[in-house]
């Protein structure tokens, strides 16, 4: 027989899984909760029993590149927006966030070179002078027109 597995995704800038056991319907978080209690969800899953859960403890699939979806979600000044389920790749990320005016910008004193790599986005980021460099977040809205992102803050 199989043993369950919980598989772990992001949802609004924290990490969260789903209890896998039939029936239950509580998900467990990464880090502390609300309640100020730790979270069930650390290396493993625990679906704790004081937060209306099952009991279940089996193992958490995290992502392989846990770091590199964080630093690509946390660009997002708005928590609600920073979501990653299991599929989505890092590239997938990067567009949306540049498709929303989240823009890497050079760190001081960066030059550009032609056919030269700023950041490299795959299933991992890469090298590139980007990857430990400042982001900053451009509003898409012209003004005087109601089009706004939906990232935008206050919305």
């Amino acid at each position: 027989m199989d043993r369950p597995v919980a598989v772990v995704f992001m949802s609004a800038g924290t990490w969260v899984a789903r209890c896998p056991r039939p029936l239950c319907l509580n998900a467990e978080q990464f880090g502390i909760t609300g309640s100020g209690q730790p979270g069930g969800l650390t290396g493993s899953f625990r679906c704790r029993d004081e937060a209306g859960g099952c009991g279940l403890t089996c193992e958490a699939q995290w992502p392989a590149n846990v770091e590199d979806i964080e630093w690509l979600l946390m660009q997002r000044p708005v928590p609600a927006t920073r979501n990653w389920l299991p599929g989505e790749d890092l590239s997938d990320l990067f567009t949306e966030n540049v498709q929303h005016g989240i823009v890497p910008i050079s760190p001081a004193g960066l030059e550009a070179h032609p056919g030269g790599v700023l950041l490299q986005v795959s299933d991992r980021i890469d090298g590139g002078a980007l990857s430990s460099g400042t982001w900053r977040r451009e509003i898409g809205a012209t003004p005087g027109t109601s089009r706004r992102s939906p990232w935008a803050e206050g919305n």
